[in-house]
């Protein structure tokens, strides 16, 4: 049986750099020092949650692009 893929491995395999981040505060560490083209988040996240780390990253760059993906920390955290 195969061993089901991390979003991290499925987008390696894709061809494309890809990071996870622990909770939102984390997540907007990472992106304060890469600045990554686009960004995946849930809505519901411990620490900070996906409408707080928008609107800091749209701070750092008003050009991100941030897509929101409901229950995602449920499913694969």
């Amino acid at each position: 049986m195969r061993k089901p893929q991390t979003s991290n491995h499925f987008y390696a395999a894709e061809g494309y750099v890809a990071e996870t981040a622990a909770d939102g505060k984390d997540a907007l560490r990472k992106f304060s020092e890469n600045e990554f083209g686009l960004v995946l988040t849930d809505i519901k996240m411990p620490v900070m949650d996906g409408t707080e780390l928008l609107t800091e990253i749209l701070k750092i760059n008003p050009q991100a692009i941030v897509t929101f993906c409901r229950d995602f920390y449920v499913l694969n955290g």
